[in-house]
């Protein structure tokens, strides 16, 4: 996934290739990652409503409790623990680490 296109992911998308690791086992997995700077965790608040992302924030705690204007539904939302999404967004330079050692083993393999 991190030599594609993708410039960020949901643990939920990881769930959904991975079925028999919990949301839990995935974020500790992730946890080496994220720690090394390979990526980074980051929280989207959403509408309750109509699920469009108001914001994205590095500590949603900073949000909980205030209140974020919904373009969509032209109204302040009340942010709670229901808002919240994590979302992990793939260091650019982690990006070329991996595609670049892609290359390298894909001309060792053929050597």
């Amino acid at each position: 996934m991190a030599m594609s296109n993708y410039k960020s992911f949901y643990p939920e998308y990881i769930k959904k290739s991975m079925p028999e690791l919990s949301l839990e086992d995935i974020i500790c997995k992730l946890e080496p990652l994220r720690k090394e700077g390979a990526i980074v965790l980051r929280f989207e608040i959403r509408c309750t409503d109509d699920f469009t992302v108001l914001d994205v924030v590095d500590n949603y705690t900073d949000v909980i409790g205030t209140e974020i204007y919904c373009r969509e539904c032209e109204k302040d939302i009340y942010i709670a623990e229901e808002n919240i999404y994590p979302k992990y967004f793939i260091n650019d330079q982690y990006c070329k680490y991996l595609k670049k050692k892609s290359k390298t083993e894909q001309l060792l393999a053929h050597n």
